[in-house]
């Protein structure tokens, strides 16, 4: 007798997002009532209506506590970030009446008050998934968990969704930024990365050519990104360009650091000299199924599928339970669907209802 795994389908509802608004609407689950946007200009919304922020010094003021969600912020610290050497009369009466300010615009439009005061100054209390910089972080861990490269691209691609222009753009300028602003920027360019590997591994070489040229010129010390164009120009018969390329690097490197390529874009280099056929991009054999092609975006349902995968590894039979409606033989598809790659006889859907 088969042993038999259960699990509850039922335990979150599923949040589909429609086709046709995929391409403007990043993966993510419903949408917190809070929505505070930091990838960009500043912008705060409560249950979609905008919140009036006041001006530069106000604006100040919530960026830096959105930047440290949930964490105090000292008073003497938003009085630098706010008015730096020119200080008001009363800097803390000012500081204060600046809070007032914020709390007032969030109550405007029903709001709860997120703005607290703890000693010794203040704090944004609101979960992280209220920021976008920190959902865009999670669905970026979300896609990079996807053995399916075009399911990847896909996930990373509604991830930018979320950028509007450069983070914190508001306070670029102000050094107490710099450290948040270079980070979200390394996570930004470490995902393009992905997606253009991603890219790659579906033997779109010539599609991203531009994209990596463009890139290579905006990051020259990323030798990531020179790696993944040497290789779009070896698949797209450019052999000598990608050659060139790494003697530029190579030249670069040496002169103004007095460093050689690192080793990966070295074994890279010595592969395209001997024409390494594993360099080659060859489409990958097509997996046996029939399941149906998804019509809407699968998300908010990470923890249950993975559950039914981990299931499968251990049991022979798994069954989905929960009330109609639920989305059990979704799940039990986009599971099927990602485990593809683990059965050598494909994944299959046998349909039961009709049956009597």
């Amino acid at each position: 007798m088969a042993h038999e795994a259960r699990t509850d389908a039922s335990q979150r509802p599923p949040c589909p997002v429609p086709a046709a608004t995929r391409a403007a609407t990043p993966a993510i689950d419903t949408l917190p009532a809070m929505d505070v946007r930091i990838l960009g200009p500043l912008e705060v919304l409560h249950e979609g209506q905008p919140v009036g922020l006041g001006g530069p010094r106000d604006r100040a003021l919530l960026t830096l506590l959105v930047a440290h969600a949930g964490q105090v912020v000292s008073s003497d610290r938003l009085i630098e970030a706010m008015w730096g050497d020119h200080l008001p009369r009363d800097p803390q009466h000012a500081l204060q009446a600046a809070v007032s300010r914020l709390r007032k615009a969030l109550q405007a439009v029903g709001a709860p008050n997120v703005v607290v005061t703890r000693s010794p100054g203040y704090a944004l209390d609101i979960e992280p998934e209220a920021v976008d910089a920190a959902r865009f972080e999670r669905l970026i861990e979300r896609a990079r968990r996807h053995e399916d490269p075009a399911a990847r691209a896909a996930a990373l691609q509604e991830a930018f969704v979320l950028w509007r222009g450069p983070p914190l753009a508001d306070v670029t300028y102000e050094d107490w930024a710099e450290p948040e602003i270079s980070r979200l920027e390394e996570v930004r360019l470490g995902a393009v990365e992905d997606e253009i590997d991603a890219q790659l591994a579906l033997g779109r070489h010539a599609e991203v050519l531009g994209r990596l040229g463009t890139l290579v010129e905006e990051h020259p010390g990323r030798e990531r990104l020179r790696g993944q164009l040497m290789l779009a120009l070896y698949r797209a018969g450019r052999q000598a360009e990608a050659l060139e390329l790494y003697e530029k690097t190579r030249v670069s490197l040496v002169e103004e650091l007095g460093l050689d390529p690192g080793r990966d874009l070295q074994r890279l280099q010595q592969r395209i000299l001997r024409q390494d056929p594993s360099l080659d991009w060859s489409p990958p054999p097509p997996t046996r199924t029939n399941l149906p092609e998804p019509l809407t975006s699968f998300v908010g349902r990470e923890e249950e599928t993975e559950r039914v995968a981990k299931l499968l590894a251990e049991s022979r039979l798994v069954t989905l339970t929960g009330p109609g409606g639920s989305g059990k033989t979704r799940l039990a598809a986009e599971a099927g669907a990602a485990l593809a790659d683990r059965y050598r006889d494909g994944v299959w859907l046998v349909e039961l209802a009709p049956l009597t």
